[in-house]
C-alpha cells in the first residue's frame, strides 16, 4: 500500500487521517484499524519543511497468515528499522557458529548485498538453503569475512534456509528518538484514553474473528506472551510497562466476556436474576458453566498450539 500510494524514503509521516503522529506507536495505532477494516486511509508526510497528503489504500495489503509484522503488511518501514542487524545469540552447533560468527557482530552485507534490516537478512538468507554465502561483518574496530551456509529447514512444508542466529530487534539512533512526554494530570488523562482504544481495537479483532475476517492462528498464549515479554525488556523501562499494560488490558476485556466461570458470565447471571426478579435455576448455572469450561478449555487448546507451531518456525 504505502508504495502505490506514493510514499517515499525519508518522508516523515505526520498526521494519519487528520490525527498528529509525533512517535511511530501513534502511526501504528492510527493505521491499525484502517488496516484491519481495508479502508483507504489520508496520510500527510512531511520532507524538506514541505508537506502533501497521499490516500494509501488498505485494501492491497497483503496479509501472510504466519506474518506478525505490521509494517511488512503497510509496506514501508521505520528509518530505525533500516540500521544492519546486530547479532544478539548464536545457536550451538548452528551454520553460524561454525563459521565464527559471534554475538555482537553487526552484518553488514551478504554476497554484497546490503542488510538493512532483520527483514533483508531473512528475507536473503531464506531462500538460499545450502548455498555457501559471504558474509561481511563489522566486529568492534575490524570487518571480517565469513563464509556461511544456510541449513535446510522445514517451515510449514516449506524449505527454507538458517543460520542459527538471533540478532536484536533494532537499535534506534539518539538522532532519530524523539522526547515525547506529558505532565502528571494530562498523563492520567492520556491513559484513560489509550486504555480506551486498546480496548475497543481488541473488541474489534475478536468480533473480526468470530467473523471468520481474521484466522484464529492470530491468538497467542503464555508462550508467545513470554517470548515478547523479553523482546519488550531489550527495549527498555517503557516499553515493557507498555507490553504489560497491554496484556493487562487483553485479559480483563476476556475476563469481561459474557462467559459462565469468567466474571462477564456472573454479570450475565446477576442481569439475567435483575430481569426475571429471581436467580436463575442451579441446573441452568450448572450447564452455563460446563458450557463455558469447555469454551475456556477449546481457547486455550488453540492458544497453545498456535504458541507451538511459532515456536517450532
Amino acid at each position: 500500500p504505502a508504495a502505490v500510494a506514493g510514499l517515499q524514503e525519508g518522508e516523515e509521516i505526520v498526521a494519519v487521517n487528520g490525527k498528529p503522529t509525533p512517535i511511530w506507536q501513534v502511526v501504528m495505532d492510527s493505521l491499525a484499524p484502517s488496516l484491519l477494516e481495508r479502508q483507504i486511509t489520508e496520510i500527510t508526510v512531511r520532507r524538506d519543511g514541505r508537506e502533501r497528503v497521499v490516500q494509501v489504500d488498505m485494501t492491497l495489503a497483503q496479509t501472510d497468515e504466519d506474518s506478525e509484522d505490521f509494517f511488512a503488511t503497510f509496506g514501508a518501514y521505520p528509518s530505525y528499522r533500516t540500521i544492519p542487524p546486530r547479532v544478539v545469540q548464536v545457536l550451538p552447533d548452528s551454520a553460524a557458529e561454525r563459521a565464527g560468527l559471534q554475538s555482537g557482530d553487526q552484518i553488514i552485507s551478504i554476497d554484497g548485498v546490503t542488510i538493512a534490516s532483520n527483514q533483508t537478512l531473512i528475507d536473503y538468507v531464506s531462500p538460499r538453503a545450502g548455498k555457501p554465502l559471504q558474509f561481511l561483518v563489522r566486529r568492534g574496530e575490524q570487518m571480517v569475512e565469513l563464509s556461511i551456509t544456510p541449513v535446510a529447514t522445514d517451515d510449514n512444508g516449506k524449505t527454507v534456509g538458517r543460520i542459527g542466529v538471533s540478532p536484536r530487534d533494532w537499535e534506534i539512533p539518539d538522532e532519530l528518538r524523539v522526547d515525547y512526554s506529558f505532565g502528571v494530570f494530562h498523563s492520567f488523562g492520556r491513559a484513560t484514553i489509550e486504555v480506551w482504544n486498546k480496548t475497543a481495537f481488541i473488541l474489534h479483532v475478536f468480533y473480526k474473528m468470530l467473523a471468520g475476517d481474521i484466522s484464529f492462528n492470530k491468538l497467542s498464549g503464555p508462550i508467545t506472551i513470554a517470548r515478547y515479554a523479553g523482546v519488550s525488556v531489550s527495549g527498555g523501562f517503557s516499553r515493557f510497562m507498555q507490553f504489560l499494560a497491554l496484556v493487562s488490558i487483553s485479559l480483563g476485556v476476556i475476563n469481561l466476556f459474557p462467559i459462565p466461570v469468567l466474571d462477564g458470565g456472573h454479570l450475565l447471571f446477576y442481569l439475567i436474576e435483575a430481569i426475571k426478579g429471581k436467580p436463575v435455576s442451579e441446573r441452568t448455572e450448572f450447564i452455563g458453566q460446563q458450557v463455558g469450561i469447555i469454551l475456556i478449555l477449546m481457547l486455550m487448546v488453540v492458544a497453545f498450539y498456535n504458541d507451538i507451531v511459532r515456536l517450532l518456525n
